[in-house]
């Protein structure tokens, strides 16, 4: 048998799922929210499950004050929200639900917190795919709109020492003034500007200095 701690200050709900959860071969234990934030490690060996019960905003308090879960924890909300399973699955919840859902999702629920994997209710599962797939989708089209500006920009496919001697080409220095510049030789200054020639599909010195400027 599966022993369950459920924290609820709402009579009537606890009377509920205790009720929902018993009729399944489920153990139920009842706190409040005092007792339970006055438990520790030790105490948690015995159950297989808390259930949390939200009522209202002061319940939301509770769980920023709870000390560290030592056993899974299903969150059970009277109000919720799409914006409040995700903030209880930051919370390192392993599940979300309607305080309200029927018998039968109320034990599937239970089910899957016990196993140690993640519930949602469904049409929130929906929207959570949803939001990953916009910001999925989001993140690729920036990545090819970064691609597509890279390469439109022809400057990319130069080396950091290419781009130095690029520069000097444009403010209209010779080969012996670019090496002095850029302290290298005029046989690499040359072996550069070949590397340009080639990348650019350019001829001469002149057509690079063109080209240059324009871009």
């Amino acid at each position: 048998m599966k022993h369950l701690l459920l924290c609820s200050k709402r009579l009537s709900v606890s009377e509920r799922i205790s009720m929902a959860l018993s009729a399944d071969g489920y153990s139920v234990s009842v706190i409040s929210q005092e007792e339970l934030l006055a438990m520790r490690q030790k105490d948690f060996l015995e159950y297989d499950l808390l259930l949390m019960h939200l009522f209202n905003v002061e319940d939301i308090e509770i769980l920023n004050q709870m000390n560290p879960v030592y056993l899974n924890t299903l969150i059970l909300d009277s109000e919720p929200s799409l914006a409040m399973a995700i903030y209880i699955l930051k919370w390192g919840a392993n599940g979300y639900s309607n305080a309200l859902a029927s018998k039968t999702n109320l034990r599937l629920a239970v089910e899957v917190a016990i196993s140690n994997n993640i519930y949602l209710p469904e049409n929130y599962m929906s929207e959570m795919l949803g939001l990953i797939n916009i910001a999925l989708t989001k993140n690729s089209n920036q990545l090819q709109q970064e691609k597509l500006e890279q390469n439109s920009n022809p400057f990319t496919a130069l080396t950091y020492r290419e781009r130095e001697v690029a520069n000097c080409i444009v403010k209209g220095y010779n080969n012996k003034e670019i090496a002095k510049k850029l302290e290298i030789t005029p046989r690499t200054v040359k072996a550069h500007l070949h590397s340009m020639f080639e990348k650019f599909h350019l001829r001469d010195r002149l057509s690079l200095a063109l080209f240059l400027q324009k871009h």
